[in-house]
Order: C-alpha cells, then structure tokens, then sequence
C-alpha cells in the first residue's frame, strides 16, 4: 500500500503544476489583453459595442418622397414662343 502512495504523489504534483501552469496562462492572457490597449483602443471597442446594440431606429422605405410631384420638364419650358416663330437661320 506504501508503494502506491509514492508512486501516485509524482503524477499528482505533475497534474498540479500543468494545471497551474494552465491557469497562470490564462490569467495572464486576460491581463496582458487589458493592459496592453491604449486608451484609444478601449473607447473604440466601446463606441463600436454600442452602436452595435440597436440603438439607431430602423429606416423603413416609406417610398419616395419625389413620386407626389408634378411631372414637369423645365427643357419644354424655356421658350414660350417656340411653337410661333420660326428662326430663319
């Protein structure tokens, strides 16, 4: 029974320093993440989270505005005599 205790503390300190090695990994992913933007970086990341949520009303194509105008057509419109005189040149 002796023999199997000693045999299993080196696979059991092991598996706590890979796991702590693991974590200290992680942690310092995070940290460095944080840490390593500029101030720039954050407010952007910021703006860009909010903008993303929904905030801006939805466009609804209601039409076009310019479909309840008159037709009018201002080349028709720039000489009143055309139809009565006749340019002989």
């Amino acid at each position: 029974m002796d023999g199997d205790s000693t045999a299993k503390k080196p696979t059991l300190i092991t598996a706590i320093i890979i796991l702590a090695v693991v974590i200290a990994v992680i942690v310092g992913y995070f940290v460095w993440n944080n840490f390593s933007k500029t101030s720039g970086e954050k407010a952007n990341e910021a703006l860009d989270k909010v903008s993303q949520t929904g905030t801006l009303p939805t466009i609804t194509s209601s039409g076009n505005p310019a479909d309840q105008l008159p037709i009018v057509n201002p080349a028709e419109q720039t000489n009143p005599f055309s139809k009565t005189y006749k340019n002989p040149f």
